[in-house]
């Protein structure tokens, strides 16, 4: 604490000297169930960001806590390179999406979730609800490993194939959700290679395009209209996927140029 500190604070018409606390210790913590086992003792006074997966258990252990619920603003995403065999096959890409039990990944790593905040976060005027999208789009969320079989056969694949799949290392939600994406892929043939990779060294090779077959990658959501479609077309500074769809770059610069806001919503929901 600063002896010097010259600020105050008014609480009930009583004015207070701040901060209240003397000292504040930032302990890095980077085993989950550490973290978790030090804020239900009470070792910690504060964690920023518990899953809700443990919510449940911490109010019966610890009835003391004050948790305070919020939406956390994060997108996960499995990044194809789609340029090369196999993730340039479309039916591909749709039968590792039909092999992936995304509930049980959600209801496991997270314990709350939504499945459908990307690639239009449903905060956004621009997301679309599941009941107003197409049929085939909807089914593609629907867990169907016997589909995922016929489509990678239907794509030239009946025995399936071999992957590098990186991630950032020392991220507890990916390496999990590395580990479950390796049975669940594998049930269709396809062996996943996990390469775990520090940040800093991931980014760089999501730059220069050598992450490998695919990517696991989470951050921030995009709550405007296009954010995260810019990022599939050659009008972005990064194109981690390598798409190449003449629709989104045609379509890409008319949306942002429209001034309109209801046109401009309209064109985004058309696009998505």
């Amino acid at each position: 604490r600063n002896p010097n500190y010259w600020d105050k604070t008014t609480i009930d018409g009583k004015v207070y000297d701040i901060p209240f606390i003397d000292e504040l210790v930032l302990p890095i913590i980077t085993d989950e169930s550490t973290q978790i086992a030090a804020i239900r003792t009470g070792e910690l006074d504060y964690i920023g960001r518990v899953y809700g997966k443990y919510k449940g258990s911490l109010e019966k252990t610890s009835p003391d806590l004050s948790l305070s619920p919020y939406v956390f603003d994060n997108s996960i995403k499995i990044y194809f390179d789609v340029a090369d065999p196999p993730f340039d096959s479309k039916d591909v890409r749709q039968a590792v999406m039909r092999a992936t039990d995304l509930n049980t990944i959600g209801k496991a790593v997270y314990g709350t979730y939504s499945l459908y905040s990307f690639p239009v976060n449903e905060v956004s005027a621009g997301w679309t609800p599941p009941e107003e999208r197409p049929a085939s789009a909807n089914e593609l969320y629907d867990y169907n490993a016997t589909k995922a079989k016929q489509l990678l056969a239907a794509a030239g694949y009946p025995d399936g194939f071999e992957i590098k799949l990186s991630l950032p290392s020392g991220e507890i939600d990916m390496e999990d959700m590395g580990a479950m994406l390796v049975e669940m892929w594998s049930k269709i043939g396809i062996k996943v290679n996990l390469n775990p990779v520090e940040t800093a060294a991931l980014h760089k090779a999501v730059g220069d395009y050598s992450y490998g077959d695919a990517y696991l990658s989470g951050y921030g959501g995009d709550v405007g209209e296009t954010g995260h479609i810019l990022r599939m077309t050659s009008h972005s500074g990064e194109n981690p996927s390598r798409v190449n769809d003449p629709y989104l770059e045609e379509m890409f610069p008319k949306v942002s140029a429209t001034v309109d806001y209801e046109e401009r919503i309209a064109q985004s929901k058309e696009m998505v």
